[in-house]
């Protein structure tokens, strides 16, 4: 991706979501290797006090030693000159002089941050615990009094908790304190204001006062309104109150672009380098302008007040307030009036409740949903509210990325946030909203709707077209909440998660509720015209509906509109009468709608009268998925279903028929334009071609979940698989059978040639079976009975000397010299060999 372009001035990204987070607790930050380092570790180096190894390595996963977190303090209480000094002898036998931390552990026993042991030791090297680091945190910030006394470890955890030390540290009093957690309790604690002692004697006490571990480092504190960034040199110019102007740098875990406009407080180190910046959240508004900027807004040329969309409420304008319009500084009456318009997003700035700072961005893309992602292109699937497009991230030269007001990457965009964009300066600023609400759709209008009692305005554009989309199935179809609007119906009173915009508007409805949106396809079995049911096999499962539906006739050109009663003439399963049918369900189940295409009577002599005639079905092609019938072509995929025959329905596999052949092919095809949804045998489904015979060997037979006979079965030259068999008795385990498998997967036997039948059949007369001894093996030869026979890598071999019914499969370096077999043998090759009896 090309580097960003210099941006002078540039929106503010990371406050485009409401947020209560100062820019200075950010949690972590993308460096320029694109590898996450936690806020925390940039300004703890920035302040010095945080250093690596001899080689550099900042060990933030590693547990941190007592002399270690003791020497973090002395530098953040701006000690570490002093500790300098107090370099040398010790009253630990086990810190001797030339120690590093000598210096550190003198002053921190002095200042009463830490002790020692009561056998003389300070144990410099063992690990701190979290509550030991919190101690000495508190007693340096002289909060040791407020927990003298208390239980250990519960009244030290309890205060440091308090004053937030812990804030984002998983701390576990008496685990062992990982360098990079206390990192983030020293980067807690640099704010908090320390106690100090107002009396002596009988008289001590301790009030909270102004110093804190920032202020004992002597950082710079600078204070005033950020006027203007440079994103590319890291830098920001501040204006006092006094009107002096100064530009410092900033760290690589500030944002500058997320400070322009803001009344801050920052602190910079001795390289006038802005380490930390805080400010109160209560100065901004993350807002909608609610209203077009007209004459009305402005006092001569000067904009004097502006309407709000989320706040609901219209506010002043500061006479110097100052207007960013996606990355541009706006002036003039005309040229505000041309940018200010309704939709253009941003941050507000208020200093005495009037705005003086606007940070604005005017959206290419508005409040569209997310479908999907593409890292690999870098592409992201939306939905406008009426079509679906593609945001490719490779047009502009670079793109940033938040989600809820946090810095985020492409991979954290997931479906259904809701996502805008704004492309100024070639680089796409793309904001993510991801919110939520939950519970029962209780009312639906045409710009509104009600949810667990709270009303929630339906998501617009800027030109009040509605943008609101919804799904009844879990997303699998999305729908328009205005053109489609009458199928919100079946989400009243259902569960129903909102996804809502940034204004807090519903954009998205997802409900999982059945609906008129699912065609169903079947057999219409039985009619009950006086209770309103509708027996229907879909999918090979027969279930009866109730109905209350318009009746469509379709057999007909112009035919008119069945009544259930009707419906009822035409269908009798007792007397082989069928209707093939395709119907919707509301969502509390009951068939809607009905369209009936083809109905079938069974004629004495087993043929159907299908009204309208049947259709032939030629041929199938297993290539293109087609089945062929005259001059039409229909087109099968995973969810057109295949029926056999009407009176005992089974449904068919697409893959089990379409490398076959058939004959006087005949069946009622139901198609939505060249795709068949419904395909019903009536004739020739028997004429199937089977499968070319197999050679196999049965090593199990059990009821499969049908509740029918099936065989486990070793095919030579092919996988171990179950197949259904036609009776109980069919197969038994053990034998060696030549087989085929029909159109509905079902085995059938041609002969058994060894096991309860081991005769030879005319018909398999290049096949022989050889018994005897084993006088010799080779690798690739087998001597049986006196005769020399081929073996090669495919040669399947079984251990049956307990008997056929107990066979194990075997290899062929288990058959042994002398061992007694018997082998099946096709033109010399020995395909199957069985060890009787081991020698």
């Amino acid at each position: 991706m090309k580097k960003a372009r210099k941006l002078l001035i540039t929106l503010l990204i990371l406050t485009f979501v409401l947020s209560t987070v100062s820019v200075g607790f950010a949690a972590d930050t993308t460096t320029a290797a694109d590898t996450k380092t936690p806020a925390s570790v940039i300004r703890a180096q920035a302040l010095g006090i945080l250093r690596g190894d001899e080689k550099g390595n900042l060990n933030l996963d590693k547990p941190i030693t007592r002399a270690e977190a003791l020497a973090l303090i002395i530098r953040i209480s701006g000690l570490e000159g002093s500790a300098d000094l107090m370099k040398g002898q010790t009253k630990f036998a086990d810190v001797a002089a030339d120690h590093w931390a000598s210096g550190y552990i003198n002053l921190g026993v002095g200042q009463g941050i830490v002790n020692g042991y009561p056998d003389g030791t300070f144990k410099p090297n063992d690990n701190v615990t979290y509550a030991q680091m919190a101690k000495m945190l508190l007693y340096a910030m002289n909060y040791g009094v407020t927990v003298e006394g208390a239980p250990w470890p519960a009244g030290v955890m309890g205060k440091a908790d308090d004053l937030g030390l812990f804030d984002g540290v998983n701390a576990v009093p008496n685990v062992p304190a990982l360098r990079g957690a206390v990192v983030e309790m020293i980067d807690n604690s640099l704010t908090v204001k320390h106690l100090k002692q107002t009396g002596y004697g009988d008289l001590k006490q301790y009030e909270e006062g102004t110093e804190t571990f920032l202020s004992k480092m002597d950082s710079k504190e600078i204070e005033g309104r950020v006027i203007e960034v440079d994103a590319d040199r890291q830098e920001v110019t501040i204006k006092d109150d006094d009107g002096a102007v100064d530009t410092y740098s900033v760290v690589d875990s500030i944002d500058p672009e997320a400070l322009l406009g803001l009344k801050v407080t920052a602190w910079a180190n001795d390289d006038d380098e802005i380490f930390f910046v805080d400010y109160d959240k209560d100065q901004l508004k993350n807002d909608i302008i609610s209203e077009d900027v007209t004459d009305e807004d402005f006092d001569g040329t000067k904009l004097t007040q502006i309407d709000l969309k989320i706040a609901d409420d219209t506010y002043d304008v500061a006479d110097d307030a100052t207007i960013y319009v996606d990355g541009a500084k706006v002036t003039g009456k005309d040229a505000i009036k041309a940018a200010l318009k309704k939709g253009v997003y941003g941050t507000f700035a208020f200093d005495k409740g009037d705005i003086v700072f606007m940070n604005l961005m005017s959206w290419d893309y508005d409040a569209v949903l997310v479908k999907e992602v593409d890292t690999k292109d870098e592409t992201i699937t939306y939905y406008d509210g009426t079509s679906e497009d593609e945001l490719d991230l490779t047009d502009p030269d670079s793109y940033k990325i938040t989600i809820n007001g946090e810095s985020a990457k492409l991979e954290d965009i997931k479906a259904n946030d809701v996502m805008y964009v704004a492309d100024y300066d070639d680089i796409y600023h793309i904001v993510i909203v991801r919110k939520t609400v939950e519970g029962k759709l209780e009312r639906v209008k045409s710009d509104e709707l009600k949810i667990d009692g709270t009303t929630y305005d339906v998501a617009k554009a800027a030109d009040d077209t509605i943008m609101a989309t919804f799904s009844p199935n879990k997303n699998d179809d999305l729908y328009s909440y205005s053109v489609d609007a009458s199928a919100l119906d079946d989400l009243l009173n259902e569960d129903t998660t909102a996804v809502l915009d940034l204004a807090g508007d519903v954009r998205h409805l997802i409900s999982d509720v059945e609906t008129t949106s699912d065609d169903y396809y079947g057999v219409a079995l039985k009619v009950d015209d006086y209770n309103e049911t509708v027996k229907v096999n879909v999918k090979g499962e027969s279930k009866s509906y109730d109905i209350d539906a318009d009746i469509h006739d379709l057999r007909t050109a112009g035919a008119s509109d069945l009544t259930l009663s009707g419906l009822k003439a035409l269908v009798n399963d007792t007397n082989n009468q069928y209707a093939i049918v395709k119907f919707t369900l509301d969502k509390d189940g009951v068939i809607n709608e009905m369209w009936v295409y083809a109905t079938a009577a069974k004629q004495a002599d087993e043929t159907w009268t299908v009204t309208p005639s049947a259709a032939a079905i030629d041929s199938f092609d297993k290539d293109d998925d087609v089945i062929n019938s005259g001059s039409n072509h229909y087109f099968v995929d995973e969810n057109t279903i295949i029926v056999d025959e009407l009176d005992d329905i089974d449904l068919v596999k697409w893959d089990n028929i379409k490398d076959k052949d058939i004959t006087g092919g005949k069946g009622i095809i139901v198609a939505d334009g060249l795709d068949a949804k419904f395909v019903v045998f009536t004739a020739g489904y028997d004429s199937i071609a089977e499968e070319d015979e197999e050679l196999g060997v049965v090593l199990d037979k059990f009821k499969d979940a049908d509740g029918d006979w099936a065989a486990t079965v070793k095919v030579y030259n092919g996988e171990e698989k179950d197949y259904k068999l036609n009776s109980r008795t069919a197969q038994s385990v053990g034998d060696i059978t030549f087989f085929t498998v029909n159109a509905d997967g079902d085995l059938t036997v041609s002969d058994v040639i060894y096991g309860s039948d081991n005769t030879i059949d005319a018909v398999h007369n290049t096949v022989s079976i050889a018994s005897g001894a084993v006088s010799e093996k080779g690798s690739d030869s087998i001597k049986i009975g006196g005769t020399t026979y081929k073996v090669n890598s495919k040669t399947l071999v079984f251990d049956v000397t307990d008997g056929l019914s107990n066979i194990d499969t075997a290899a062929y370096r288990d058959v042994r010299n002398g061992d007694t077999v018997k082998a099946v043998v096709e033109n010399s090759l020995v395909k199957i060999i069985y060890i009787t009896v081991k020698h």
